[in-house]
């Protein structure tokens, strides 16, 4: 229901303009999926704060490495078969990921 509202908000408005109505089902979609993936992104911004502020800044480092290479690899094998929507589900799988290593840490 939000989704429509935020997508304009997230790939601007003129996502919303006439010329562009072919492109709102698709952000929407990807706003969607992506929105799964928001407490686990808070979650990883927080452990990771943490570890930095404790002079660690190996394992944040760490952390987004593993993450980045998931989503990588993610985007090779969803995106040719799910689109935009695969691209999606490689990010968001990569930010769930992501805060494993800094929470086990603290």
């Amino acid at each position: 229901a939000a989704a429509g509202p935020l997508s304009s908000l997230y790939c601007g408005e003129s996502a919303m303009a006439a010329g562009a109505r072919l492109l709102s089902p698709l952000c929407q979609s990807y706003v969607q999926i992506r929105a799964l993936a928001l407490p686990a992104v808070v979650v990883a911004t927080v452990a990771q704060a943490l570890l930095i502020g404790s002079k660690d800044t190996k394992t944040p480092m760490l952390a987004i490495a593993v993450a980045g290479l998931l989503n990588f690899v993610g985007d090779l094998i969803l995106v040719p078969r799910q689109g935009i929507a695969g691209a999606a589900w490689a990010t968001s799988a990569s930010q769930v990921v992501a805060p494993a290593l800094p929470v086990g840490v603290l």
